[in-house]
């Protein structure tokens, strides 16, 4: 990434944490002279010679970032302007056109798919070297097709959506369910890890991010062409069905309502990793009776004791 972009990262990321409401930003020495030759490379100019005055910590302040004194240049480095809100989304191409091959079997059409995300200028670009954009794997037949959010790191090094902590939930999930993960089709709505301008920590994809993959998504359902569709999560949610401009759509709130994807019946509900940080019984339950609804929809057998799950104790 080139300077210039690296900096419009920065200011959108520090335009979305002041709109998120925040009006400070803790700067250590480290990173003032990072931002420094990050400025003074994109505009090409050397680094302005700094004299640092450092005191020594107290024993109650060991862990507080040093306070520098930089001497101030007689000509004050040329600042770029606030780059818009927009300026991630203005990185990211239209949407891709994507053709479906009308010949060969699911598993053919599904493979030479697969080839055309992984070779995706797009998709790549935002991959880290050595790992490849996340595409799907599960069963071309598969009744049930689960949709995520994006890969994470575990799901970038296994090359496989819905890894790590959060896939094993998933995989117990499908177990409960009399069900593994060959018998089911598992993907991500965004084929490449969002990640915050610092590169430290996920971030939910822009609109644009979202209409981008999009396509790719709607030709994987469209090759497979399952019973129901599991989206997990708000950003899987939202970037199928355009519910960005909804502000009153919540996972939370608005799980288990069954909606609608170009014909399909669609079930939103928690993403596991939702699970790993409210491991509660009434979020277990709740996850579960969504997970009944599908079993009912595509018409597998339910037990007394699978009803019983994670119930209220009488």
């Amino acid at each position: 990434m080139s300077p210039a972009d690296a900096l419009l990262h920065l200011l959108a990321e520090l335009r979305h944490r002041q709109d998120a409401g925040a009006t400070t930003v803790a700067l250590s020495s480290e990173g003032e002279t990072a931002l420094r030759d990050l400025i003074a490379r994109a505009k090409g100019v050397a680094q302005p010679e700094r004299s640092e005055a450092v005191k020594s910590p107290t024993s109650a302040a060991q862990d507080r970032p040093a306070k520098v004194s930089v001497k101030t240049p007689a000509q004050p480095l040329p600042v770029p302007a606030p780059a818009p809100v927009r300026a991630l989304d203005e990185l990211v191409p239209p949407p891709p056109k994507v053709d479906l091959l009308t010949s060969g079997s699911k598993s053919e059409r599904l493979a030479a798919l697969r080839e055309r995300v992984l070779a995706c200028p797009e998709c790549r670009r935002h991959t880290p070297a050595g790992s490849l954009p996340v595409f799907g794997s599960g069963s071309v037949d598969a009744d049930i097709l689960w949709v995520g959010e994006g890969p994470d790191e575990d799901e970038l090094r296994a090359g496989e959506p819905l890894v790590g902590p959060a896939g094993d939930i998933l995989t117990k999930a499908l177990s409960a369910m009399g069900l593994s993960r060959q018998q089911v089709y598992i993907t991500d709505v965004m084929k490449w890890r969002t990640v915050m301008a610092n590169g430290l920590g996920d971030r939910a994809p822009t609109a644009r991010e979202l209409a981008f993959c999009l396509p790719y998504l709607r030709a994987q359902i469209a090759i497979i062409q399952p019973k129901v569709i599991v989206t997990l999560g708000h950003a899987a949610v939202n970037g199928m069905l355009a519910l960005e401009g909804d502000a009153t759509f919540k996972v939370t709130r608005q799980r288990g309502q069954w909606l609608s994807f170009e014909g399909l019946p669609v079930l939103p509900t928690f993403h596991p990793s939702y699970l790993l940080r409210n491991a509660s019984v009434t979020i277990k339950r709740a996850f579960w009776e969504d997970l009944l609804a599908v079993m009912t929809r595509v018409g597998l057998p339910i037990s007394e004791r699978q009803k019983g799950f994670y119930a209220p104790k009488s």
